[in-house]
């Protein structure tokens, strides 16, 4: 299955796998967390979205089957629209498929360096 090795480059990518991780805060003083990297002002809908119920922030960060579940659901979402491994890596990354998006987050990265080093490691993973 596409979708879970995706998921599987992209927490490589965003955390190293690290459920617990937090990300560095955005200028509105958002943050991502855990091994996908989810933004946290998305943790509410995106939770009651897949799993019926909303969760906090911090209920999220120390779940990592809800981290997974969540994960997986919304780059399947991308994937059966769009059909492509950079589309999903760079609408997880900027919320926009792939062509022309040249967005940066606030570690200075952009979306083709995004889609570059999630398709290596993708392309690492058995």
């Amino acid at each position: 299955q596409e979708v879970p090795k995706i998921a599987a480059a992209i927490g490589h990518f965003e955390s190293g796998g690290n459920y617990g991780a937090i990300g560095p805060g955005t200028r509105d003083g958002d943050r991502a967390l855990g091994k996908y990297q989810v933004m946290s002002k998305n943790v509410p809908s995106w939770t009651k979205e897949v799993l019926g119920r909303s969760m906090t922030p911090q209920e999220f960060l120390n779940d990592p089957e809800a981290q997974d579940a969540v994960a997986h659901y919304k780059m399947g979402q991308a994937y059966m629209k769009h059909g492509t491994l950079d589309d999903v890596a760079s609408i997880w990354f900027s919320g926009q498929p792939a062509s022309g998006n040249n967005r940066k987050d606030v570690n200075n990265t952009s979306v083709p360096q995004y889609v570059a080093r999630t398709k290596d490691i993708y392309r690492s993973i058995g």
